[in-house]
């Protein structure tokens, strides 16, 4: 059940306009060994819609989104699976570029050589990114944001656990989750932020302080034992 990629491009491409779902892709193995410029696992490309259900996404490269990239003007709707041991410059796990809807997924031990090792959530026009009774956890970067980083989009986590993510550079900021301008993260319900460290600021969250459009909302969880 593993779907491997020659390491010459994406595993999957979802196509301009399409849509695509997947229901235990990778079950029992993974969507593994892309290599591309964007997308190593998954690329969903513009107007096009991804849908995914359970499944693993693992050991695939690339320059933006190891995992999966979504373009702009996509759609990604998760609920269950896992994206690990995926690596990019930006966006170890994940990189957005349109509007998703996240649930139940695991995102862990991806690498970003940049910034977001475990999702990069960007967006042209402003969007929307929900996460809900995800883990992400163990990811690493050199940039900021070892966990998450946005930029011009609203990201709201709800029983989500970001743990023990890490950003090593000595610029690098933002250990579970960084917010860069125009961008805004919500925790709701039983959020954690811990165990997650940054070699400059803010080992749990750090909002960009050169951007006062960029906010923070705590409305409910818990961010402890961060560094």
């Amino acid at each position: 059940h593993t779907l491997s990629g020659s390491g010459k491009g994406s595993v999957i491409t979802v196509s301009e306009g399409a849509q695509l779902s997947l229901h235990d892709c990778g079950k029992g193995g993974c969507v593994t060994g892309g290599k591309a410029t964007e997308g190593g696992g998954i690329y969903v490309a513009k107007g096009a819609a991804l849908s995914l259900e359970s499944g693993a996404i693992c050991g695939n490269e690339a320059n933006r989104g190891g995992g999966i990239f979504a373009a702009e003007g996509a759609s990604v709707t998760v609920t269950g699976g896992e994206l690990r041991g995926n690596s990019a410059k930006s966006g170890g796990g994940l990189f957005l570029r349109g509007d998703s809807d996240i649930s139940g997924m695991e995102i862990f031990g991806n690498r970003a050589e940049y910034n977001g090792a475990g999702l990069y959530a960007e967006m042209a026009e402003g969007g929307n990114v929900s996460l809900s009774h995800c883990s992400i956890e163990g990811n690493s970067g050199l940039g900021h944001g070892g966990g998450i980083y946005l930029k011009n989009c609203q990201l709201a986590a709800a029983d989500c656990r970001i743990a023990n993510n890490v950003v090593t550079e000595a610029h690098a900021s933002g250990g579970g989750v960084y917010i860069d301008e125009y961008a805004g993260f919500t925790m709701t319900g039983s959020t954690l932020i811990s165990g997650n460290s940054a070699a400059n600021q803010g080992g749990g969250v750090c909002v960009s302080g050169s951007t006062p459009t960029a906010g923070f909302a705590m409305d409910s969880g818990e961010i402890s034992g961060n560094k």
